[in-house]
């Protein structure tokens, strides 16, 4: 990936705002741990400090899951998001988490299809 270093170098800068903004909107201090998670991978590829499985926390796993799964339906509807999650079981995502999004995908982004 191009300028793939200064995107590793820019995730604290991502990190520590949101935690900011979160502290200010009435977060627990418990919870903002979960947004240093939200970069990493399962496989500990991710960033910034290459946490791997049952090291992200449990949190963080849910809405890596749930963001990828919103984008892959706007894109592409149910299928899309459901291919997109079900690629990245293991890689990105923590597979328990991606296995639930992909069984109970329908009745999950169900509200995504409404217009309102």
């Amino acid at each position: 990936m191009v300028g793939g270093r200064r995107l590793l170098s820019g995730a604290t800068d991502v990190c520590e705002p949101a935690r900011m903004l979160a502290a200010r909107c009435g977060y627990d201090t418990a919870h903002l741990r979960d947004l240093d998670f939200l970069f990493e991978n399962w496989d500990g590829t991710g960033f910034p400090t290459g946490a791997a499985g049952e090291q992200i926390t449990v949190s963080a796993r849910i809405a890596q899951v749930a963001i990828a799964a919103v984008l892959g339906h706007h894109e592409g509807g149910l299928d899309a998001a459901v291919e997109l999650v079900r690629s990245r079981s293991g890689h990105s995502f923590a597979p328990a988490v991606a296995d639930a999004l992909v069984q109970h995908a329908a009745e999950l982004l169900a509200p995504l299809d409404d217009e309102e």
